[in-house]
């Protein structure tokens, strides 16, 4: 990572731990559909990490009901207003790498509303620029935002990192040909092992702060 100058972040459950609030409004929609025997947070978690639709497609296999009915019981939920909070040490890390002569840049498939989060918990001032979802660029894995960003701001692949909390966001800068930082606090990746793996944001800080 030595030559790593340039860190894309990943919004969601990277950034800010969305996370609770997606489980919670999950589990609601499975209650309202009346399938309480599915509403397992243990069994849940680790499905909605790797992917929303993996958990549905699981949870239709198991009732007998479509994906399409678990997704909207979901949104339901998940489309009332809430506010997710950033994790532990977020500000501190931006901080101390942006001082260090790091640049962040922010790649989400959410919308507007996470560069509003970043603005209200007066982090947006550590970031150079921004893809998000209504951009229109294909989803990760597929490097095509990445390339964009690195194209308009002047990058070269092998000074930049992608940051984000699932395989897909890594894989998304190997295919940009970036390295690939996984943030994986509660350890639903042993499997995957791109160059650095972190559980905080302070392990994540200090470890780029020694190149």
């Amino acid at each position: 990572m030595k030559q790593v100058r340039h860190l894309f972040w990943d919004f969601d459950g990277t950034l800010f731990d969305s996370y609770p609030e997606i489980l919670g409004s999950f589990i609601n929609g499975l209650c309202d559909l009346g399938l309480q025997e599915l509403a397992d947070p243990e069994k849940l978690m680790p499905l909605i990490k790797k992917y929303l639709a993996t958990a549905a497609e699981w949870c239709a296999e198991q009732s007998g009901l479509e994906k399409q009915a678990i997704m909207d019981a979901y949104r339901v939920h998940h489309a009332r207003p809430h506010s997710d909070p950033p994790y532990d040490g977020l500000e501190d890390c931006l901080r101390r790498l942006h001082e260090a002569g790091y640049h962040h840049y922010l790649y989400t498939h959410s919308h507007q509303s996470a560069i509003d989060q970043l603005v209200r918990e007066n982090l947006w001032q550590y970031f150079d620029d921004a893809v998000i979802g209504s951009d229109g660029f294909p989803l990760k894995p597929a490097p095509d935002a990445l390339l964009a960003l690195m194209e308009r701001n002047h990058l070269s692949p092998e000074n930049c990192a992608m940051i984000g909390d699932r395989d897909i966001d890594a894989i998304a800068g190997h295919n940009a040909g970036m390295k690939g930082i996984l943030f994986d606090p509660d350890g639903y990746f042993p499997d995957f092992h791109p160059e650095l793996t972190v559980r905080s944001m302070k392990e994540l800080a200090d470890t780029l702060l020694q190149f």
